[in-house]
């Protein structure tokens, strides 16, 4: 049990977000080692995806490390049971030299997240992917 006091009313240190649907009480810290006194917060996660459909590529795209070279096209769109991907495969074009995907405005900067609102702290604006 991650939890103290009399009455089980308080999480034990290194614990935090006190809840009956837990059987434990509380969760454990995972603050990735950057602290040990985790508390809860209204932040939340939500997910951003894009809907893909041949000849509309919602704004994704290659680029060389420097963004000197940006290919927008030869994209192709793969259906199966798990959903749609993206894929290219036209790697004679880009030459030679890693290329990452970089990915259109709703995916970009870090957003901080409560239940009335979004705001973005720092641009982030390239994903890594292996593409040979």
């Amino acid at each position: 049990m991650n939890v103290a006091g009399p009455s089980c009313s308080t999480c034990k240190p290194r614990t935090f977000h006190l809840s009956q649907a837990n059987k434990d009480g509380c969760l454990s810290c995972f603050c990735m080692g950057v602290t040990e006194q985790c508390t809860s917060s209204t932040y939340y996660r939500d997910m951003v995806s894009s809907v893909f459909t041949p000849g509309n590529f919602q704004g994704f795209a290659l680029v060389n490390r420097q963004r000197t070279s940006r290919v927008s096209t030869g994209f192709t769109v793969e259906v199966s049971t798990e959903g749609t991907q993206l894929s290219y495969s036209n790697f004679n074009y880009l030459g030679q030299g890693p290329h990452y995907w970089q990915l259109p405005d709703v995916y970009q900067g870090d957003k901080v997240c409560r239940k009335t609102h979004c705001t973005a702290v720092r641009s982030v604006e390239l994903a890594i992917v292996r593409c040979r």
